[in-house]
């Protein structure tokens, strides 16, 4: 069983262009219920261009999202979590994904989600720091060129 969100990152005080970026996820608890396997693969992907005609994405519905994901950028494995106690992820952002955005005026990257567990019940069921679909600028890093 899987979940699939879109994550919103402001890119707009970021430099023109970049050599690699470093996306920074904190995990810090499980959601909707406590008891939910909570280990599993979270693959990440890039978004498809059409996401930028979406006025709002939080309009989007859970079982449409996943008709924006394109390319996979890596998979991470998602320890179950014994405590509240935040673990750390950090995902390598592709500086041509990010230079291309930037060289066309974009404000905003977004990167989708898709975790499963081998459980057919339930879906991954955690949430990454900052909470919801928006994470500010603070969590992205990145070396300019």
């Amino acid at each position: 069983k899987a979940t699939r969100p879109i994550m919103e990152i402001d890119i707009s005080a970021g430099p023109d262009s970049i050599e690699y970026g470093v996306l920074n996820l904190s995990l810090f608890k499980n959601i909707h219920d406590t008891t939910a396997p909570a280990s599993g693969t979270m693959r990440i992907y890039k978004i498809d261009e059409s996401i930028y005609d979406v006025g709002d994405i939080s309009t989007i519905g859970q079982n449409d999202t996943s008709s924006y994901f394109a390319d996979e950028m890596c998979a991470v494995e998602i320890r179950k979590k014994v405590a509240n106690n935040g673990d750390m992820y950090y995902i390598y952002i592709d500086a041509d994904y990010y230079n291309s955005l930037k060289a066309s005026g974009r404000t905003k990257m977004y990167l989708g989600f898709a975790g499963e567990t081998h459980d057919a019940t339930k879906a991954l069921g955690v949430v990454f720091g900052g909470g919801g679909t928006a994470y500010n600028n603070s969590r992205f890093h990145c070396i300019a060129e």
